[in-house]
């Protein structure tokens, strides 16, 4: 038998087997230019001497992504951009991204670049353009504000912006703003309150400041703020706001104006070694009907009502919030859904009945107490509660025996168990052997 030659090594039709087939070059055009979509556009660039297959795809597609950290120089990457951009063909691009430090390289390439993507039908641009010479800043041309394709725009540049008394960006639903130490805060300010079309804005900040956010058609609102300690404040003033998200390390100091759309609202606290008083936070946020509260460690002030809420989760983590949830179940009449879910990291197998509990060593093992008087939901509207990432937690046992004896017109009560929790099966038989008021109610453990 004659060994096989390298042209048929090659050739998957003579050698009448799959091992030396190509697949993915099989593929058609679109789909190969979508994977190629996830990479930086250098390497896909460099796909084009894989073979003749290979050689024109990457001009085709859709998301240019630049980003100078494959590059020690950052010539090098104004030389790639140019080169790509000066070849590349008439399709739209979808997506434009530019995380470049321009430092001691004229800024006219930047603004030539993305005049290149409007032009070509530009769908979402996320701009990072700085300089270690903080004096420089990016502006917003006008190409940019009146683009009619654009829907979404993430800035996380130092940026001015000269809008035009027409109003701008026609067509965006979303505005990502990141927050720095060298931000302008009165573009940033004058953007955000002239901009009357896009529905959802994304805040992030890294500093402590005051800020502002006048947006008067914003309906979906998020606000993440790493700033240690209690040294900023959010003046929010949106009319419209539907959704809105809190998370922080500290968002004790926000003011939130007439918000009477508000539907759904999230409070999450990063920080989980701080006490942080709920009170301040949820009170403007009482009219919502899904609520859900985050953090390590709640200390509960006077709450407000919440007559309208009718789905609340609460995120446990180390420390099970006893006072809370007694308080929210007491002041939500109206309730109709609870979720409990765990998110402790560690356990103390010590203080567990099942080798799981939810308080950790710097935290006082306080059981739960049932209130003095059934909250009127429990009597008439609370019907599904889910407890997820479940271990065979003390106080949550307690809390799910008291929801069956008392939950009226309860009719699911749904544990997903964490994958550690060896003895599922022992803690659903103590479950139905709870005397349940609701002779309707089913204990599942998924």
């Amino acid at each position: 038998m004659k060994p096989k030659t390298k042209r048929q090594r090659r050739d998957p039709d003579r050698t009448g087997g799959l091992a030396g087939q190509d697949r993915i070059s099989g593929l058609p055009d679109a789909l190969l230019c979508h994977i190629l979509s996830f990479l930086q556009t250098i390497y896909a660039v460099r796909t084009c001497v894989l073979s003749r297959r290979w050689k024109n795809i990457w001009e085709s597609v859709p998301t240019l992504d630049f980003d100078y950290g494959p590059f020690r120089k950052s010539l090098k990457l104004k030389t790639i951009a140019d080169y790509v951009l000066s070849l590349r063909n008439s399709s739209s691009i979808q997506k434009f991204r530019l995380n470049w430090n321009y430092n001691g390289i004229d800024q006219s390439c930047i603004y030539r670049w993305i005049h290149t993507a409007i032009k070509r039908n530009v769908v979402e641009l996320d701009l990072l353009v700085y300089s270690r010479l903080h004096c420089h800043i990016f502006e917003l041309r006008e190409s940019i504000l009146m683009c009619k394709t654009l829907i979404i725009l993430k800035l996380r540049s130092n940026f001015i912006a000269n809008l035009p008394a027409s109003g701008c960006f026609p067509s965006l639903k979303f505005l990502h703003v990141t927050v720095n130490p060298y931000s302008c805060s009165d573009s940033m300010v004058e953007l955000f309150s002239s901009c009357c079309l896009y529905p959802h804005l994304h805040v992030h900040s890294d500093i402590a400041n005051v800020h502002k956010v006048p947006a008067p058609a914003v309906k979906t609102l998020r606000i993440c703020c790493n700033t240690r300690g209690c040294k900023y404040k959010y003046l929010i003033n949106c009319p419209k706001l539907e959704n809105l998200v809190l998370k922080g390390n500290a968002l004790r100091k926000y003011c939130l104006g007439q918000a009477e759309s508000l539907v759904k609202a999230s409070v999450e606290l990063l920080h989980h070694r701080s006490n942080s008083r709920v009170d301040s936070l949820v009170t403007g946020v009482s009219s919502v009907k899904f609520l859900c509260l985050s953090a390590n460690c709640f200390e509960v002030g006077s709450l407000p009502a919440f007559d309208s809420l009718s789905k609340l989760k609460l995120v446990v983590h180390k420390c099970f919030p006893r006072k809370l949830l007694t308080e929210l179940l007491s002041r939500s009449p109206h309730l109709q859904y609870l979720i409990l879910e765990h998110n402790d990291t560690s356990v103390n197998e010590k203080e567990s009945k099942y080798g799981a509990d939810s308080e950790p060593d710097e935290c006082p093992k306080l059981r739960w107490r049932a209130p003095e008087l059934v909250p009127s939901c429990l009597e008439s509207n609370l019907e599904t509660i889910s407890i997820e990432g479940f271990k065979g937690q003390l106080n949550t046992m307690e809390v799910a025996k008291y929801f069956l004896r008392n939950g009226e017109v309860l009719k699911k009560m749904t544990f997903s168990s964490h994958p550690l929790c060896e003895e599922k099966q022992a803690l659903h038989k103590e479950l139905l052997m709870v005397p349940k008021v609701s002779k309707a109610c089913v204990v599942d453990f998924v």
